[in-house]
């Protein structure tokens, strides 16, 4: 009986994802193992002669991960780590919704910020603003100094001003600051220059293309914000998936790749990261 009430708690240890004094996101492992076999099976049934194809099948799971959305100007500098995307008139005023401080579209793709690039508004838009502001959603970028019909300009500049007093609401700030302000760890981090990242998101797994376009092969140490997951490597020009040194502390998976020019793979997350078979040097 004591050894079957052992086996119980070791696995709902298991599942509660916390090992060595790191607190990790809860992973279902069955799950996951199923998710995991699904993405190998169609990887590696992709022919060598088509070897385009096995990347477009990993880019083309899940949804994509961003952390800005840019409405107005989409040339806005974005802080190493974080990628962002740009919002159209139509989903900014019909199709975006705040939870938990996240803006949502109607597709599912969520992000942390909301950055002005213009700061000339309707009246419309300023309304829309100060909606998504007071259901806590975190806004940066240009204030608004200009109202596209000036016979608006009493109340608009009003609203102005109501909306930005929210505490939630920033102007004169980085991006950077912002999402530190926001609690947003970079998703992917390097001191390798010429490294760039697409990530994509499953209820089970977690999808980085990398790819190094760099001068001389480097080894790379990147820090992607997964925890609880085992990385391998997928290799779309070889066919084949491998296992790589790592290590997971405060949120954050470390993964050294010896990397030459030109290289361009995925880094999948999938499997619960079993803390006997980690290794990191």
């Amino acid at each position: 009986m004591k050894r079957e009430l052992t086996g119980i708690l070791a696995a709902l240890f298991l599942l509660a994802g916390c090992q060595h004094g790191n607190r990790y996101a809860f992973v279902d492992i069955a799950s996951s193992e199923k998710t995991l076999l699904r993405l190998t099976e169609g990887f590696l049934s992709i022919p060598d002669s088509c070897k385009q194809d096995r990347k477009s099948f990993l880019l083309g799971e899940g949804i994509p991960v961003a952390d800005i959305l840019l409405y107005g100007d989409p040339c806005q500098a974005i802080p190493d780590g974080y990628a962002a995307d740009t919002l159209s008139m139509a989903v900014f005023m019909d199709h975006l919704h705040v939870r938990h401080n996240r803006l949502y579209t109607d597709e599912g793709s969520n992000y942390r910020i909301l950055l002005l690039g213009k700061d000339t508004l309707s009246m419309d838009e300023l309304l829309r603003l100060s909606v998504l502001s007071s259901e806590g959603a975190f806004i940066g970028g240009k204030r608004p100094v200009a109202v596209e019909n000036p016979s608006d300009s009493v109340s608009f500049f009003r609203t102005v001003e109501r909306v930005w007093m929210n505490g939630n609401v920033m102007s004169g700030r980085t991006p950077g600051s912002i999402l530190k302000a926001a609690d947003v760890l970079q998703d992917m981090k390097t001191r390798i220059q010429g490294v760039s990242y697409v990530h994509r998101h499953l209820p089970d797994a977690e999808i980085y293309h990398v790819r190094y376009d760099g001068a001389e092969p480097v080894r790379a140490k990147l820090k992607f914000r997964v925890s609880g997951r085992r990385p391998t490597v997928w290799n779309p020009d070889t066919g084949t998936i491998s296992d790589v040194t790592y290590k997971i502390r405060r949120k954050k998976t470390k993964v050294m790749l010896d990397l030459v020019p030109g290289d361009d793979l995925f880094v999948v997350f999938c499997s619960y990261a079993d803390h006997h078979r980690m290794r990191y040097k």
